[in-house]
């Protein structure tokens, strides 16, 4: 009976995922410098933190700075920066902060 449940659950939960994300496309987009919205988030995560634990506090402000111009920083809306380079929802306003920013 156990042996049964456990392939049960194993086909189930495991292969049945893995062949439903095969027959998914691609979302990632690609903005028209070439740069993925995946490049786009590592590059603004390194821009903001080049060594993977403390922001730079010039390229933090920076970053702030063009949010609260395009519009994601607002009196009524504040998004943090951690917020912005991890959601999808962001995706083409990451892809343009790398452009304006520079962050290589």
């Amino acid at each position: 009976m156990t042996g049964f449940v456990a392939g049960y659950l194993f086909t189930r939960l495991f292969i049945a995922g893995a062949f439903r994300r095969a027959d998914t496309q691609t979302t990632e987009k690609v903005s028209t410098s070439g740069i993925s919205d995946d490049e786009a988030k590592s590059k603004l995560a390194k821009f903001w933190k080049p060594d993977g634990r403390k922001a730079d506090p010039e390229h933090e402000k920076r970053l702030l700075d063009w949010m609260t111009k395009s519009g994601l920083i607002t009196p009524d809306r504040k998004i943090s920066i951690t917020l912005f380079i991890n959601t999808p929802e962001y995706a083409q306003q990451r892809l343009q902060a790398v452009e304006d920013l520079g962050a290589v």
